[in-house]
This record gives C-alpha cells, sequence and structure tokens, in this order.
C-alpha cells in the first residue's frame, strides 16, 4: 500500500517529500491526534492528555531528526 492510498483510507493528511532513487517517502499528519486530546480532557483525564502531547512532541523531534540526518 503506497503512502498517498494509506493516506486516503485513513482520511489524514500525507506530506510527501517526492522521489528519490525510485523510493517513495512520506510523513502522516493526524488531524485527530486534537480531537482525541481533547476527548479525553473533556473525560476529566488531564494527566493523560498531557502524557499523549509530551509523547506526540517527542516522536515528532525523532522523524525530524532522522528526516534531516
Amino acid at each position: 500500500m503506497t503512502v498517498e492510498r494509506m493516506g486516503r483510507d485513513c482520511r489524514c493528511n500525507v506530506w510527501s517529500r517526492g522521489r528519490r532513487g525510485g523510493q517513495r517517502r512520506g510523513q502522516m499528519l493526524w488531524p485527530t491526534r486534537a480531537a482525541a486530546t481533547t476527548a479525553i480532557v473533556a473525560g476529566g483525564e488531564e494527566w493523560l492528555a498531557t502524557a499523549i502531547e509530551e509523547e506526540s512532541r517527542a516522536a515528532m523531534k525523532k522523524a525530524n531528526w532522522k528526516m534531516i540526518g
């Protein structure tokens, strides 16, 4: 399954860097993360929402370093 097709199937935005040597690289951006965090906070689990945000930030930093390096 290609990155573009997976993006359409899960209804998330797909950012593609293009082709390099016939390989395709992409990064998935999940618009539902903010909605899920809001739902958790509304349910009274603020600590869980904070943990999700921290893990998300850490994952994005790691992905950015992999793209740079």
